[in-house]
């Protein structure tokens, strides 16, 4: 958890960005069982906003915002690896309900 975290936090952000963090959480699924539904949700929070722009360009300001909420909340993650099942839990249901698509 901790090296995809140092590495989300040097990506510009952008599509390619978010496609290349899903992959990797998806392959730490396997990798990680202890922490696989952590990674699942992770995968599929971002997979569900990459197919959400269909291929259409990604304004700044948007890849800016989805970076650091994903960054939060991987933050998040990464600290209640370390906490009781009961925090894990409520980490795994704020994912769970997460929209990385800002509001308008």
């Amino acid at each position: 958890m901790d090296e995809l975290l140092v590495w989300l936090k040097q990506q510009n952000g952008g599509m390619l960005t978010l496609v290349e963090f899903q992959q990797k959480a998806a392959g730490l699924v396997e990798a990680d069982r202890d922490h696989a539904a952590l990674f699942q949700l992770l995968a599929i929070l971002t997979g569900r906003f990459v197919s959400s722009y269909d291929g259409e360009p990604l304004p700044i300001d948007v890849a800016r915002h989805v970076l650091g909420r994903l960054t939060g909340l991987v933050e998040q993650a990464a600290q209640s690896t370390r906490r009781p099942p009961a925090e894990q839990l409520k980490v795994l249901n704020e994912i769970a309900g997460t929209d990385l698509a800002p509001t308008s």
